[in-house]
């Protein structure tokens, strides 16, 4: 389970005038959010440009530390211990990134399986029925090649 309490991100924003700051801004990118999310949950975060999706995103899969407030994954104080709560964690990005495109499906997944410390017998288990799932067969076909909405299915399957 992930667990934020009071979470909140300020930036200080130095305007310069040549060589010297003329003066400091603080921007409130996060306001005391509130989210639980229980194990096995898929959540999507909606709102307008600037509304604060990117910043909670990085820093409840601990890429960006918050001005104030406590993260837990799994009873794992993920403020503290980052990498530990990594391995609980996974997101999901929008759009086509985070897929290798030269490789196939089953090369992508061989190859972020291994990543998260995943077996070659647990892998050769868990490829052929992710791909069912999300309705793709293993083929030999380089990712650089499927339609987007094929790329969106296999981000899942990676996830």
């Amino acid at each position: 389970m992930l667990i934020a309490k009071d979470i909140s991100k300020t930036y200080i924003l130095n305007e310069r005038k040549g060589f010297f700051i003329k003066k400091k801004t603080e921007i409130n990118a996060l306001k005391k959010l509130n989210l639980t999310i229980k194990p096995g949950s898929i959540v999507g975060l909606l709102g307008v440009n600037g509304a604060g999706k990117s910043t909670t995103i990085k820093i409840l899969s601990t890429i960006l530390a918050p001005t104030t407030g406590s993260l837990k994954v799994n009873e794992v104080d993920a403020l503290k211990y980052p990498v530990e709560a990594k391995k609980l964690l996974n997101v999901i990005t929008g759009g086509e990134r985070n897929l290798y495109w030269r490789l196939t499906a089953r090369e992508n997944l061989e190859y972020f399986g291994a990543l998260y410390g995943l077996s070659k017998k647990e892998l050769k288990d868990y490829i052929p029925s992710s791909l069912s799932l999300v309705g793709l067969k293993d083929s030999n076909i380089p990712v650089e090649r499927y339609s987007k909405g094929m790329k969106q299915r296999l981000q899942i399957a990676r996830g």
